[in-house]
């Protein structure tokens, strides 16, 4: 029986990371698991949390697989938006820079857009509805901002905690930024599989 060399969990003959840890498998020898065994696709189809991502979701692709198939499948700006949207409330899990960025740049696009329209109209009827009604329907978006910001700090291995980095003077909203913008840990961390 092999037992994990970083937190000492027991382990399967056919493991390829610690399923309590995230560490990779080396044998006796200093093979890696990958060298032993491919069934580390079938150990790590799940990336995004717990229950997020999988075959049902998106099909073909195999989450969390190393090697030459993507850990999630690649999504434009605009579908990267609206999975955060599906995935309103879930902290847990990677999210990758273009996940990010593609939920920050069409969320202000659509933002500005329905404000300016909404300012328009309030102007003509005399009576600012509108715009409060946007300013509701932006709180509602908080929840998924979060949730998608402490999914990127996941995906460099940071704590979503780390956020409140940014409550620091001068240099604690360019820290969070550089962050942000940071590419993710190319293996597997304590968060799950990489996103790319």
């Amino acid at each position: 029986m092999k037992y994990c060399s970083n937190c000492g969990c027991q382990l399967n003959e056919n493991n390829a990371f610690c399923p309590n840890c995230g560490a990779k498998v080396v044998d006796t020898q200093g093979n890696d698991g990958y060298q032993q065994n491919n069934s580390y696709q079938q150990d790590y189809s799940k990336s995004y949390g717990q229950q997020g991502y999988n075959q049902q979701n998106y099909g073909q692709y195999n989450y969390g697989a190393h090697g030459s198939q993507p850990s999630e499948p690649e999504l434009s700006l605009f579908e990267y938006f609206k999975k955060c949207f599906q995935h309103y409330a879930d902290f847990n899990g990677r999210a990758r820079r273009k996940e990010y960025w593609g939920f920050v740049l069409f969320y202000c696009i659509f933002y500005f857009a329905a404000y300016i329209v909404a300012a328009i109209i309030d102007n003509i009827i005399g009576v600012p509805i509108f715009t409060a009604l946007i300013s509701l329907a932006a709180l509602g978006a908080i929840v998924p901002s979060l949730a998608v910001l402490v999914r990127r700090l996941h995906d460099i291995g940071k704590s979503g905690w780390w956020y409140f980095i940014s409550f620091v003077p001068f240099i604690g909203t360019i820290w969070l930024l550089v962050l942000l913008c940071t590419d993710g840990t190319r293996d597997h961390n304590m968060y799950g599989a990489p996103t790319k």
